[in-house]
């Protein structure tokens, strides 16, 4: 059987983007690393980064989950994160070395998912999914998160990764079982970090919308989903629970209650105009006229629920911002609340300029 010259091509162009934004990354990471160390700042600047090792050596050395030996504690927002760092103690590896490795690996599957979801949305401008990866690769507030020794990148490449898996083909006929591990994967996202579950409210509204709300079948397939959210989350719950009286972390409710006066002295339109500046200091500027092309674009696309898996990163974007300035409006350390939805910007600031430079082209 001949196989189609086309096709190998795409896999050849394939293979080399998926090696060139990986290179990209260990180039960002290593000189930025090396930057650190040569200024005297080889460690963790984040109170949250320390709570989190100790949360993960403990956890390695005694087997529970606990801040202070011998009292399991909810303080940590994120659990996937301990785990992993967690494996590196068991492992005996510097915990330098292996959460600076966490962070680029992350940092690396971020980028990857930016390519990969730009070419799910840009099916015909190749490049620009390409130039969509590299940006990832070197945008600072990411190389930033990568080595921050915070969940931060762990948490945007998995919404990265499951807003592909979502506008994949295959994911209007998919059995089950896909369903099932769907739903793992937003369980285990909102593990990471607790606001995961707009993200994982937004996958199943897609779910409806791909497959038809007045099917019976779309009905009778969404509960497998739920189940498969509900297999890590309410071990996690339950833990939490028992731990503090509270269904989330303790931390998670402490940080609202100590800006609560900053949202009673601040507006709601100039609290989310602080919160969406934050991503766009750095190069992601540039990048603005095309995102606003691509907002346009989409926006069309409202009325069309059989698209809806297509709109999903740019109404999580804006719905992830709107939340933070809903309930948490701040900004400091680099805005790292508000760093996962720079991927997704990236892919459509990226998208939307291919589409302005070849305005002969269709817009999606």
């Amino acid at each position: 059987m001949t196989r189609d010259p086309s096709t190998s091509q795409s896999d050849l162009s394939g293979r080399r983007s998926v090696a060139v934004i990986v290179v990209a990354v260990m180039i960002g990471v290593t000189v930025y690393l090396s930057w650190a160390r040569s200024s005297g700042m080889w460690s963790f600047a984040l109170d949250d980064a320390w709570i989190h090792q100790t949360y993960a050596r403990n956890l390695a050395t005694a087997g529970q989950f606990e801040f202070v030996p011998g009292q399991p504690s909810a303080g940590s927002t994120s659990g996937t994160w301990t785990l992993l760092i967690a494996m590196g103690y068991l492992a005996r590896v510097d915990y330098k070395w292996w959460t600076y490795l966490l962070g680029a690996l992350c940092l690396a599957l971020t980028a990857l998912g930016v390519w990969a979801l730009s070419l799910l949305l840009y099916p015909t401008r190749p490049r620009a999914a390409l130039a969509a990866g590299v940006f990832c690769a070197f945008e600072w507030h990411l190389l930033w998160s990568a080595a921050s020794g915070m969940e931060t990148v762990l948490f945007t490449a998995l919404a990265m990764w499951l807003m592909v898996q979502i506008n994949l083909p295959q994911f209007k006929t998919q059995n089950q079982g896909d369903d099932l591990l769907i739903g793992i994967w937003c369980g285990v996202l909102v593990l990471t970090r607790p606001e995961g579950l707009l993200l994982a409210g937004l996958v199943l509204l897609a779910q409806l919308g791909l497959r038809g709300w007045a099917r019976r079948a779309t009905w009778t397939r969404l509960p497998w989903t739920v189940i498969g959210m509900a297999i890590p989350m309410i071990p996690w719950l339950a833990f939490n629970w028992l731990a503090s009286g509270t269904p989330f972390p303790n931390t998670f409710y402490a940080k609202q209650q100590e800006y609560a006066e900053l949202l009673a002295a601040l507006s709601f339109p100039h609290r989310f105009i602080q919160v969406f500046e934050a991503p766009f200091i750095g190069p992601l500027v540039l990048l603005l006229p095309g995102l606003l092309a691509a907002v346009w674009s989409f926006a069309r696309l409202m009325g069309k629920p059989e698209t809806w898996p297509r709109l999903v990163p740019l109404v999580w974007a804006i719905a992830h911002l709107a939340t933070y300035a809903l309930r948490l409006p701040v900004v400091y350390q680099h805005g790292r609340y508000e760093i996962p939805v720079i991927p997704v910007l990236i892919v459509l600031g990226m998208g939307g300029a291919a589409a302005l430079v070849r305005l002969n082209d269709t817009m999606p």
